[in-house]
């Protein structure tokens, strides 16, 4: 999926995995609206960090990668195409770039661009979604930004498939550390409460008799409490998440999906295709 490798509007950052990432969110959106095409849903794509539609994102192989943003991405879906479109980008520069861009593909009429807060946003168009409204949202943060709020507003819904991309590397980093500045304010908007505090230790058995004396555990027990809070607020989770990976091996990212939608029909339609496209693709 590249993009114009002349495109100023390109912003840099990621690199092989972000080309990942991308495919398979490509490969759910055409999927979703295969499976809905006959259905008389009004289908939405939610894009709550769209950036400015483009990517330079760079690769130890390939080198420089010139990429369709998510927002392009969505748009270019023709077999059954969404009916519409929800860009939020708090860049007053980015926004104005994909609004523009919007408008060169002759798509404004069915793409709103808004520059704000994207937790403000989600749960605005939450609070005006219709009966008959079902949407794709794309949680794709560069770091901490999204509240476990926004994540229960989307999934009290109940018409929202979601896709999270949760920042593993900015979550390591703000864990407290001993002589540190801490950030357990920001943790717990992520988490929705003070749960992350336990699940960074573990108490070891060799010091049961000193309850002060606990070990650091590894990143990976709190990404797993994030998915099993996930759990709690939506229908269904995609049992594997998809790790992404930095050219040091060093996690960066898990894509993880949930569906809203009780129903079971659509809950188990709808891990299926997430199911395989995150361990087949």
């Amino acid at each position: 999926m590249p993009s114009d490798s002349n495109d100023v509007r390109a912003q840099k950052f990621g690199g092989r995995w972000t080309h990942e990432k991308l495919r398979i969110l490509e490969e759910y959106l055409k999927t979703y609206t295969t499976v809905l095409k006959k259905q008389s849903f009004t289908l939405w794509y939610i894009d709550a960090f769209a950036g400015s539609g483009a990517i330079q994102a760079l690769d130890d192989e390939a080198g420089r990668m010139w990429l369709r943003g998510s927002p392009e991405i969505a748009l270019a879906i023709t077999n059954k195409p969404f009916d519409r479109f929800l860009f939020i980008e708090e860049d007053k520069q980015n926004a104005q770039s994909l609004e523009a861009r919007v408008k060169e593909l002759g798509k404004e009429s069915l793409a709103q661009v808004v520059q704000g807060d994207a937790n403000i946003e989600l749960l605005r168009f939450c609070n005006s979604m219709d009966p008959f409204d079902r949407a794709v949202v794309f949680l794709d943060p560069f770091g901490a930004e999204v509240d476990w709020s926004t994540v229960e507003s989307l999934a009290q819904s109940q018409k929202c498939d979601v896709w999270i991309l949760f920042p593993v590397s900015t979550i390591r980093r703000l864990l407290p550390r001993k002589g540190g500045t801490s950030h357990g304010a920001k943790l717990t908007q992520v988490f929705g409460d003070e749960s992350w505090r336990k699940a960074q230790y573990f108490q070891s058995k060799l010091f049961e008799d000193k309850p002060e004396i606990r070990t650091r555990k590894g990143i990976g027990q709190i990404t797993q409490l994030y998915m099993d809070k996930l759990k709690t607020v939506f229908a269904g989770v995609a049992a594997e998440p998809r790790e992404f990976k930095n050219s040091n091996n060093s996690p960066l990212y898990w894509l993880m999906f949930a569906v809203s939608n009780p129903a079971p029909a659509a809950k188990d339609h709808a891990l299926k295709i997430a199911d395989h496209i995150l361990t087949k693709m």
